[in-house]
């Protein structure tokens, strides 16, 4: 999840978002189908904790992308609003989520909960391709180690919130 953290601003910023959140979302239904897919108990276990691994990487890439496609479809002076609503569908999800993926473990199994959790991101992957072409204002840039002196400078000076971080 670091890893992604690092890279997945700058990733945002350097390709078309939409493209991105296509192949983010695709990753992560392929982790969910991953799971249910292990033939033993011992391969499960290590596939569980690897799938997650991996998926947490995946999700620090789309977290961003998909914060830079709604300041771009709402424009940046209505982004407020759709992220404080998006803000909390997390904080409901958090709660809602595990508690729902208990109850359908115990109903149906945890092999059906991994399957549905990949089906739930069907509906996710229609709407982005829905999207039309996300990319980057200005053609975009690089992304990698190159860029984040550029990232903090655009921090510093202010232009992605109300006033300048001084304190940076």
């Amino acid at each position: 999840m670091l890893g992604g953290s690092l890279f997945g601003g700058s990733i945002a910023d350097a390709v078309d978002r939409r493209l991105l959140l296509i192949v983010t979302q695709l990753s992560l239904a392929a982790c969910s189908m991953g799971s249910p897919s292990t033939p033993s108990v011992a391969i499960r276990a290590l596939a569980l904790y690897g799938l997650s691994a991996l998926s947490a990487g995946i999700a620090s890439v789309d977290s961003p992308a998909r914060s830079a496609v709604l300041a771009t479809l709402v424009g940046r002076e209505m982004s407020p609003a759709p992220a404080r609503f998006g803000s909390c569908l997390f904080q409901v999800g958090q709660v809602a989520g595990p508690a729902i993926a208990g109850l359908l473990l115990g109903q149906v199994g945890i092999d059906s909960v991994y399957w549905i959790d990949a089906a739930t991101f069907a509906v996710s992957l229609a709407a982005v391709v829905s999207l039309p072409s996300l990319r980057p204002p200005g053609g975009g840039t690089r992304f990698g180690l190159r860029s984040w002196p550029k990232d903090c400078r655009y921090l510093k000076a202010g232009r992605c919130c109300r006033g300048p971080l001084s304190s940076i």
